[in-house]
């Protein structure tokens, strides 16, 4: 059976919620960092951070930051699957 690119992710971001780093990178490499980047997404409401993305440009930064992500998805999956038993 082949792994998925997010095997193990709502979990780990449960673990990284927990504060357990080594739990939830144990589950999967990107569950912190998921869960760091949702939050920070969420909280783009506030108004002392929409003056900071104003200035940086809030749908380039998202696009970049989910490009980012998604082939950072894709190098655990490939690696995943080279290293599988």
């Amino acid at each position: 059976m082949l792994p998925c690119p997010a095997c193990g992710l709502t979990r780990s971001m449960s673990s990284a919620l927990h504060l357990e780093l080594s739990k939830s990178f144990s589950l999967h490499p990107l569950g912190a960092l998921s869960t760091v980047l949702l939050v920070i997404f969420a909280s783009t409401e506030l108004p002392s951070l929409q003056l900071q993305l104003r200035l940086i440009g809030r749908e380039s930064l998202k696009m970049s930051a989910s490009t980012m992500v998604a082939l950072m998805f894709l190098v655990v999956w490939v690696v995943r699957l080279l290293f599988r038993s």
